[in-house]
């Protein structure tokens, strides 16, 4: 029985540890994103707004799988567009805020 538990207690932990890890792991590559963007010289166009604001989102929700999805889709698409063209609009959302809402997602969720 106490085998059992030691096991039980064990394997809880190191999915814990993994999930830690995947969380980590994901908000790193939101941050890539965002840093590709600065060395890029730009802001992030109202689609790739649009998606890293979901990402945040459902950081923020738990949903770290579909985060990890948009982030994805995002970075490929950031390396397709040419330097220097920012959004022809306003941003709605600037890099400074979706890192200001990572800072809070660490802290908070």
């Amino acid at each position: 029985m106490c085998a059992k538990l030691v096991a039980s207690t064990s394997s809880t932990m190191t999915d814990e540890l993994s999930w830690r890890e995947t969380k980590q792991s994901i908000q790193y590559a939101f941050e890539n994103a965002l840093k590709t963007l600065d060395d890029l010289g730009r802001e992030a166009n109202r689609w790739e707004q649009e998606r890293l604001v979901d990402a945040l989102c459902s950081m923020a929700e738990g949903q770290y799988w579909n985060a990890a999805a948009q982030i994805f889709e995002v970075a490929n698409a950031i390396q397709d567009r040419p330097a220097g063209r920012g959004p022809r609009r306003k941003s709605l959302v600037t890099k400074e805020v979706m890192r200001r809402g990572l800072t809070h997602i660490r802290i908070h969720c």
